[in-house]
């Protein structure tokens, strides 16, 4: 009986700590480049979070509004940056979440949708076909070897 429980207990704890896996992935842009109406850079003193995040662009201005010749070159950059996700496989209590703080970059759509796309979370919103928003949160976390602020100051100084 007590070799059972042992066993037990211990397939328990291999499955706990083995049940999540870090998940390197590109940015997806939520809609065609051909619908991109504008590219903005934000930088935000406050963080927000899968709450408040909608209400980003009604409360910030932005500091860099790209030019339409910027975008395509900007955008290839920008889908080839690394971010990672955190994926777990067991149910477990965890911390943590979206901040989107700093610089954030937000595309804006030709329809109304955006992405906002920040070194700790991304976000999408889209309108969909019977008029009501959608919200699309990913809690991917930038990791490429340039740091984030590097990437979007080469495109404030300009």
């Amino acid at each position: 009986m007590k070799k059972t429980i042992l066993l037990l207990t211990i397939l328990l704890l291999i499955s706990c700590f083995s049940s999540c896996t870090t998940v390197k992935k590109d940015v997806n842009l939520s809609q065609d480049r051909a619908d991109v109406k504008t590219i903005e850079i934000y930088h935000s003193e406050s963080a927000y979070y899968e709450g408040d995040i909608h209400t980003f662009l009604d409360e910030n201005e932005p500091i860099v509004i790209l030019e339409p010749a910027q975008h395509s070159r900007f955008l290839d950059t920008l889908c080839t940056l690394s971010f990672e996700e955190e994926a777990v496989f067991f149910p477990i209590p965890m911390d943590g979440g979206y901040d989107y703080e700093g610089y954030i970059v937000v595309v804006i759509y030709s329809d109304g949708g955006y992405d906002i796309i920040a070194e700790y979370g991304l976000y999408s919103y889209a309108v969909g076909s019977d008029g009501q928003g959608r919200h699309k949160y990913d809690h991917s976390d930038y990791c490429g070897e340039t740091p984030w602020a590097e990437f979007i100051e080469e495109y404030i100084e300009k």
